[in-house]
C-alpha cells in the first residue's frame, strides 16, 4: 500500500506542473505497479488510493505509469523510506546540483492516510470477532 500511496503523494505535490505529459515512474512492487496501470484494486484501501491518484491525474491533465524495476536496481527509490536521507542529499547534489527537500503533505493526502489507517483497523476488527464466533 506504500508505495501506491508514495506515487499519489508525489501526485498531489508535482502533478501540478506535469500539464499534457505521460510520467513514468519506477518501483519494485508489483502490486503497486498493477494498482497504478490498472486504477483499480481488490483492497478497499489501495482502491481509494487508485480513485483519488485518477482524479489527480484528470483535474491536472496528466498520466501516470508505473514500470517494475528489480529491488538491486531501485536503491536509490528506497532511500527516503529507510531515512537515508544523507546518501540521497549526497547523490542529488552531485547529479542535479541540488538536495532533496522534503515537502509537507497537504490535507488531501493526509485525509487518505487517515482512511486507509481506519479501514485497517476495521478488517482487523472483523477478523477477530470471525475469530471469536468461529471458537
Amino acid at each position: 500500500q506504500l508505495e501506491a500511496l508514495t506515487v499519489l503523494i508525489a501526485c498531489c505535490i508535482w502533478g501540478g506542473g506535469w500539464d499534457g505529459r505521460k510520467v513514468t515512474m519506477r518501483s519494485d512492487n508489483t502490486a503497486a505497479v498493477a494498482v497504478v496501470n490498472a486504477g483499480v484494486a481488490r483492497d478497499a484501501a489501495l482502491n481509494t488510493v487508485a480513485k483519488r491518484l485518477y482524479f489527480e491525474e484528470i483535474v491536472n491533465n496528466f498520466q501516470v505509469r508505473l514500470r517494475h524495476v528489480a529491488g538491486v536496481e531501485n536503491q536509490l527509490g528506497d532511500l527516503p523510506s529507510r531515512g537515508r536521507f544523507e546518501e540521497l542529499n549526497a547523490f542529488c547534489l552531485e547529479r542535479y546540483g541540488q538536495v532533496f527537500e522534503r515537502v509537507p503533505l497537504n490535507l488531501d493526502v493526509k485525509d487518505v492516510l487517515r482512511k486507509m489507517a481506519r479501514e485497517r483497523r476495521a478488517r482487523e476488527a472483523s477478523k477477530k470477532c470471525a475469530g471469536r464466533r468461529r471458537g
